[in-house]
């Protein structure tokens, strides 16, 4: 299986427009693992916080706007 950035960032915002109740930690933690094996240099730490909607930086924004 082969991820692309675009991949990771369109999950990401998925997540990260989920309620809490409904992406749960564990299952970003769970994206986070799959794509870690996936991909060496993927970025755990960044990943984890794009996806609960609180990205690291300014090119991290994956909220959709509503």
């Amino acid at each position: 299986m082969l991820f692309r950035h675009r991949h990771y960032v369109a999950i990401a915002a998925l997540l990260a427009d989920l309620e809490q109740t409904d992406a749960p930690d564990d299952i970003r933690k769970a994206f986070a693992n799959l794509f870690q094996r996936d991909y060496h240099k993927f970025d755990r730490d960044r990943f984890l916080a794009a996806a609960a909607g609180t990205p690291t930086n300014g090119r991290d924004r994956v909220r959709h706007a509503r």
